[in-house]
Order: structure tokens, then sequence, then C-alpha cells
């Protein structure tokens, strides 16, 4: 696992739980190249607070995932868990799945392989960089 700066990342290719799904489908059907980016840019603060993704505290999740890999502790459980007991309950659980279930993408590719909806969260939420399993 490393940290990537988020605007390498790609845009959704296919966010299928999302509550915009239906957007994104006849935004893809008439873009072909540059859907996700424009989908993203596209959503507004309602139709952020509509999606289970944006629960929680983006910008603390940020600052504690900053904590961890500042300290060289990203691969201790006991410390990833010791983290996420500063955040509120959502926050934690999306912390953690950071983690346990990270963003996947393997570099060059335009599509990630998993974790696009929490990626949208962390755009939303401004981060400059997150933990991503390079795979």
């Amino acid at each position: 696992m490393g940290v990537v700066a988020v605007a390498d990342l790609p845009y959704a290719h296919h966010p299928f739980r999302c509550a915009h799904r239906d957007r994104f489908a006849a935004m893809s059907l008439s873009q072909l190249a540059g859907t996700g980016r424009a989908f993203f840019e596209s959503l507004a603060a309602a139709d952020f607070a509509a999606c289970e993704f944006h629960t929680g505290d983006w910008s603390a999740i940020v600052r504690a995932c900053a904590d961890v890999f500042s300290s060289g502790a990203q691969g201790d459980e006991a410390a990833v868990l010791e983290a996420a007991r500063a955040l509120g309950e959502q926050s934690a659980l999306w912390f953690v799945s950071l983690f346990h279930d990270p963003i996947a993408w393997v570099r060059g590719q335009e599509e990630l392989a998993t974790g696009q909806h929490r990626l949208c969260a962390l755009r939303v939420a401004g981060a400059q960089w997150c933990p991503v399993d390079l795979g």
C-alpha cells in the first residue's frame, strides 16, 4: 500500500452503487471519453448528501490516514483500529475500509479496480492524496 495524489487517480467508470447511477448511465451514452469526470463535476452538494458513501467526515479520515502513514503504521492493524477510535462511528468504518479493503489501482490504468465511490468522497472532501493498493 502506498500514497497516491487524488488528482492522479481516475474518475468513476461504473458507479453502480451510487444514488445517481442513472445520471451516469445517461451521460455515458452521450460521452465516450471523460464521462467520469463530467459526472463528478455535474454533482452538487445535495447530490453528494444523497449518497451513502459521503457519510462520515472525510476530512478527518484523511487526517487520520496521514497520522497512520507518518508513523509508518499502515500495516499494523492495532494502530489502524486505534486511529479509528478517534473518529465518529461512520467515519471510523470508512477509515478502516481504506486499509482493509483499500482503493486498488494499477498505475497507468484508466479505471480503479476498487474504491471509486470512496475516491469520490475523498475528492469532495478536498483530499490531496489517499492510501492506495497499487497491486
